[in-house]
């Protein structure tokens, strides 16, 4: 198998659909037309086989996107939005960690703002809630991701009006990161709710989608074969 799922493997190789589909039609085919009775045929419920087989292949292309939906999601959720969701969420640790440039230590001197204590009285501040929401966070996280409030970040620890063109640009780099893990969690959380949860279902999953078109299209070529042949049979006795 190339893939890990009976379900993805049966979908993704044509030659699968190809056999149930030429099996369904001989069987069809067997009941209907060789050994059958064409002429006991009833026209009206010829007629209506094409409701019957419509329905089952609406059904069938129905069933077949969600289970690829279901797939490409997990997929997606392996390969790409839980890696980046983990890499959001480093960025914004590391961020926090440094606190760069709250954190650095700064000395008056002679080319320093009038107000340069209340500037570095809220860099110290920022400094100490970088640090404690840091110590709050755990170290790495796993799925499925929490949003960032449950990881112990709060935009109200960081939204206070603060002195100094650095401490108000660490505020909105803080908040950008914040958003970032925010955007990546939420795009995560869209593909985990339609990802594939269990293979338990698989069996039944491929009866109502790829199985139950190729039985809707063996139907129909089955009563195009049978129309055929009535036709011919009207023809000649003629």
């Amino acid at each position: 198998m190339r893939f890990d799922s009976y379900l993805l493997e049966i979908i993704l190789t044509p030659v699968y659909f190809c056999l149930a589909l030429l099996l369904l039609t001989l069987v069809f085919h067997a009941f209907y037309v060789w050994f059958g009775n064409i002429k006991k045929v009833d026209m009206v419920f010829l007629k209506q086989v094409d409701y019957f087989w419509l329905l089952a292949a609406v059904v069938g292309l129905i069933s077949l996107s969600n289970d690829l939906n279901e797939e490409v999601s997990q997929a997606y959720i392996n390969n790409a939005e839980g890696p980046k969701t983990q890499g959001a969420y480093s960025l914004f640790r590391r961020h926090l960690e440094t606190a760069l440039p709250v954190c650095i230590p700064r000395f008056r001197g002679e080319f320093s703002p009038s107000n340069f204590e209340e500037i570095n009285e809220d860099s110290k501040m920022l400094c100490n809630a970088s640090r404690r929401v840091y110590k709050k966070m755990p170290d790495s996280i796993s799925e499925p991701y929490p949003i960032i409030e449950a990881l112990g970040f709060n935009d109200s620890e960081f939204l206070f009006d603060v002195k100094g063109e650095a401490n108000q640009s660490y505020i909105k780099e803080t908040m950008w990161f914040a958003e970032r893990y925010r955007e990546q969690q939420a795009r995560y959380e869209k593909f985990r709710l339609a990802a594939r949860h269990s293979n338990g279902y698989d069996f039944i999953k491929i009866l109502l989608g790829p199985g139950l078109l190729a039985f809707a299209l063996a139907v129909r070529i089955t009563k195009v074969t049978v129309e055929v042949k009535l036709a011919k049979e009207n023809k000649r006795f003629k």
